[in-house]
């Protein structure tokens, strides 16, 4: 019996439900085995043999779970074409059978489940180079950079989200309600205050820098194991030491991806490689350590370029700049 999961996944795809990051988890999947591939592929000439009794499904806005479970039996009750089983063995077809209520059922689920249902979750994706900005039922405002995944409850009676990725929160004060994100085994509790979280599942950490208000981040629900974040502060939970840190920053662009703007105020050049590195995707290197404790100074307030900031690293610091292949080199004596 394959994992409820697929199956789940499958009826979305057949559905036309599917989001990006659950097709490609999908087609990951298909493509681990033979025997995977086979399964998918039966399943959707099932569905396919099926579409003759389309007909059989009511409109969604006609008692939407009744329908749905009487077209679902409806469907299962018909003998499928000839055709399509005359090759198949009674075992097989049991099993096709058995595979495709499960698919049906799930599909149904998806088509017509209600709107208001308690336990029900909202997933929003973002692809790379894709950015969106969303408003959350209680009014607070989430930008979500490129491959990033937000989850919530539909009903958001506690304001709480999921999030793998990055993100900038503007979160709304609700009578002294919290309001959490959680992000694999780090969580971030605020009141209402804007922040920027990065905690993309392939990195080694999850970072949050404050830019008003207060955050508390710690280590899932660890009492001793967290830390207070001011305007400024900035905090890292180590996914391998499973600890979390408070790092002081200034001058911090951990939200230039946002405000498509960045400042460096006499920022060290270790620092300036870092926001740049992020910002562009590219790897930048320094031939002498010495360049790394070398300060930087720079206002750039509309979509920065890269070519143009190295350029003036090069110019007033005395550093020569080489492009080899995919990442940059410094070059230089230092400071």
């Amino acid at each position: 019996m394959q994992e409820a999961l697929h199956i789940d996944l499958i009826a979305k795809y057949l559905s036309g439900n599917i989001e990006t990051p659950e097709r490609e988890k999908l087609l990951a999947w298909v493509a681990e085995s033979p025997a995977n591939q086979a399964y998918f592929e039966e399943i959707t000439q099932l569905w396919s043999a099926s579409e003759e009794y389309e007909d059989a499904f009511t409109p969604p806005n006609e008692t939407k779970i009744e329908n749905a479970w009487q077209a679902v039996a409806q469907k299962i009750s018909r003998p499928a074409p000839t055709a399509n089983i005359r090759y198949l063995s009674f075992g097989k077809v049991l099993l096709r059978a058995a595979a495709a209520i499960l698919l049906l059922v799930a599909v149904a689920y998806w088509i017509w489940k209600p709107d208001n249902e308690a336990d029900a979750f909202v997933a929003i994706s973002t692809g790379a180079g894709e950015r969106k900005e969303i408003t959350l039922p209680d009014g607070s405002i989430v930008w979500m950079n490129e491959s990033s995944r937000l989850e919530y409850p539909r009903d958001f009676k506690k304001r709480q989200v999921m999030l793998d990725g990055e993100a900038f929160f503007d979160v709304r004060k609700a009578n002294g309600q919290t309001f959490t994100i959680r992000s694999g085994e780090a969580l971030t509790t605020v009141l209402g205050t804007s922040f920027n979280v990065r905690a993309y599942p392939e990195e080694g950490g999850v970072e949050v820098t404050v830019k008003t208000g207060k955050v508390e981040l710690k280590a899932g629900d660890a009492k001793e194991n967290r830390v207070l974040l001011s305007p400024g502060d900035a905090g890292v939970f180590e996914k391998s030491r499973k600890q979390v840190v408070k790092i002081e920053t200034r001058n911090d662009n951990s939200d230039a991806w946002k405000t498509r703007s960045m400042i460096f105020d006499d920022t060290p050049v270790a620092k300036v490689i870092q926001t740049l590195e992020r910002y562009f995707e590219v790897d930048i290197e320094v031939s002498n350590e010495a360049i790394l404790k070398c300060q930087f100074r720079l206002d750039l307030r509309q979509d920065p370029k890269l070519d143009d900031i190295l350029k003036l690293m090069d110019f007033t610091m005395d550093l020569k700049v080489v492009k080899q292949k995919d990442k940059y080199i410094l070059n230089g004596e230092g400071c």
